[in-house]
């Protein structure tokens, strides 16, 4: 019986029941739909309730609500320069008779209330000095206890940063950012060139947001295209009143953070324009980045060249030259920066003063010398300019090897190819016909010259020792040692022209019929000789001497178009006659 009671208990409990549950049902069912249709409203439209914020951002805040959020931090806390607010967290701890931990928010008021102790007003203190105070309430209360005082959490504060940034506003930053965080929330410092380019901006989404791009436009300054930010003279305001200049410059150059300060709550920064009509100051010369620079009170040569990224290794640093205008007349000052000075970096400098930084005459500049051919160790080879020796360098490179054509070998000198030459610019765009003929024999001489060498015997220094051959390199010399040859070569109206094996006393007729003899149009009166060693031209004799390497040329015999050599020989003949027939009916 008792159990049909039981049953019928838990039926009309059932009973009861059901009609709740479906209730709650019902009321789950309507919240998820409606957090689900107010998250598909926000992505549609790129904000959600309270602000344009991120629609993942929001979503993630709602699903985290009540969970920490860790702030990534520069470097351990210092207790005693860590300036308490309000909004930061706390954590106490008492140990000794008792062990006890609170964990303690400064109110906005600026207070924390600690049970059995009090309030305790520590906005505007440091870690430290709040751990003090607290030590000397803690010790009226408990007896015989230490107390310890650490930060577990830094508070969320507001400061607005306006003038030329890309979206100046109010943004949301914690205790322990600096200038850069809010420059950077400010989505960076605005950029007209990089603002054409850029065009309109898109969603988180994806999709564009007409009506946030329209609002952020509106925000926005407007500047020309000359328009650029001034980074040495940013200001920052706290809410007494007192304003900071920061040079923010100096922080991008040189990374020092005393130029990129901790935000304060309710500081006001303000990027101003930059000027470039007054106030700049110019650095030029062996310094790493030049240029035009704004301006400052009190602005020490150090500092520009700090700026300016520092000397480079070359900088000649016992005569930097400032060039100061003074009404009409310009002064010529000279500071010293080198070690043994002292007081050159704290030299004043002037709005519109101009620095030279001047480079020490062929600072470790780089001389070199290219060998090439039969040595045992070709290669690129260090030198001194205008002092190492051709003779040096050859032992240098370990020698010659035996197939080595001593005589024959060359020096090309490259920089003197790249030398201006204005009488060959000018002949160049002189007709042949005007020049004289100094002129011509100049210009045919250039124009043979492809690179120019330098005049050296080397069969005279190595194989004679005669010391006078071993000339001075320059740099980027180019050293030719050739294969000695064991050939003559003949070319031009041959049958076959090509080499032909050296035979010694041998004159030049014997290598013409070894290469086939002359072609019919072949110009047997135009022979020359192209000597290897020096590749001058030379009129060919039956008792010329052939060497090995030796090129002979035989040139084309031109062509006699007889019918026009008669008409010009009977144009001048009846001139002739014209001349003689005036002269005698004059002299009758």
């Amino acid at each position: 019986m008792w159990k049909n009671q039981l049953r019928w208990k838990s039926n009309r409990e059932l009973i009861i029941l059901l009609p709740l549950l479906k209730r709650k049902l019902i009321l789950t069912a309507v919240f998820n739909i409606t957090l689900t249709l107010l998250l598909v409203c926000s992505l549609a439209f790129g904000q959600l309730p309270g602000g344009n914020e991120d629609p993942l951002g929001y979503y993630n805040k709602l699903s985290n609500s009540g969970k920490s959020t860790s702030i990534a931090l520069e470097s351990s806390i210092d207790p005693d320069k860590y300036i308490l607010g309000p909004g930061d967290k706390l954590e106490m701890f008492i140990w000794g008779e008792i062990e006890l931990s609170f964990e303690l928010v400064v109110s906005p008021e600026g207070y924390i209330f600690v049970p059995s102790i009090g309030s305790l007003h520590v906005s505007g203190s440091t870690i430290s000095d709040a751990k003090k105070s607290l030590i000397e309430r803690s010790r009226k209360a408990y007896q015989k206890v230490d107390v310890s005082l650490c930060l577990i959490g830094v508070r969320m504060m507001k400061a607005s940063i306006s003038g030329t940034v890309r979206n100046p506003g109010v943004y949301e930053v914690a205790s322990i950012d600096r200038l850069s965080r809010l420059i950077f929330l400010a989505d960076g410092l605005y950029n007209a060139e990089e603002e054409a380019l850029t065009g309109k901006t898109n969603s988180a989404s994806g999709v564009m947001n007409e009506r946030k791009e329209r609002i952020e436009q509106e925000a926005k300054p407007v500047f020309n295209e000359e328009f650029e930010p001034s980074l040495r003279k940013i200001t920052i305001t706290d809410l007494e009143g007192v304003t900071r200049i920061i040079d923010y410059l100096r922080y991008q150059r040189t990374g020092n953070i005393e130029y990129n300060p901790v935000l304060k709550g309710g500081d006001q920064v303000n990027v101003p324009r930059k000027d470039s009509q007054v106030g700049v100051i110019h650095i030029f010369g062996a310094v790493k980045i030049p240029g035009e620079y704004e301006y400052i009170i009190n602005d020490h040569l150090s500092d520009l060249i700090e700026i300016a990224g520092g000397f480079q290794s070359s900088a000649l640093l016992s005569e930097i030259l400032i060039l100061r205008f003074d009404g009409n007349d310009t002064k010529r000052i000279f500071a010293d920066l080198s070690e043994n000075s002292s007081s050159g970096g704290k030299f004043v400098l002037q709005a519109d003063d101009r620095v030279f930084v001047r480079s020490k005459l062929s600072y470790r500049q780089k001389y070199h010398v290219e060998i090439r051919g039969e040595v045992n160790f070709p290669g690129t080879y260090p030198i001194e300019d205008n002092k190492t020796n051709l003779s040096e360098i050859i032992e240098l490179c370990g020698g010659f090897t035996d197939r080595a054509d001593i005589d024959n070998s060359q020096i090309f000198r490259l920089s003197f190819a790249e030398t201006d030459d204005p009488e060959f610019e000018r002949l160049i765009n002189t007709p042949i016909g005007i020049m004289t003929n100094i002129e011509y024999e100049y210009f045919k001489s250039r124009m043979r010259i492809e690179i120019p060498q330098v005049v050296v015997d080397f069969g005279k220094l190595f194989n004679e020792d005669i010391s006078s051959e071993d000339v001075i390199l320059r740099d980027r010399d180019v050293i030719d040692i050739p294969i000695k040859s064991l050939n003559v070569n003949v070319t031009g109206l041959v049958l076959h022209p090509g080499l032909v094996r050296y035979k010694p006393g041998e004159n030049y007729k014997y290598y013409i019929q070894q290469a086939g003899g002359f072609t019919w149009n072949a110009n047997k009166d135009k022979i020359r000789l192209i000597k290897a060693d020096n590749k001058v031209l030379i009129r060919l004799k039956s008792d010329t001497v052939i060497d090995v390497g030796d090129t002979i040329f035989i040139p084309e015999k031109k062509e006699t178009n007889w019918w026009i050599s008669l008409k010009d020989v009977l144009t001048v003949v009846s001139r002739l006659a014209t001349i003689l027939a005036v002269v005698i009916s004059v002299s009758s």
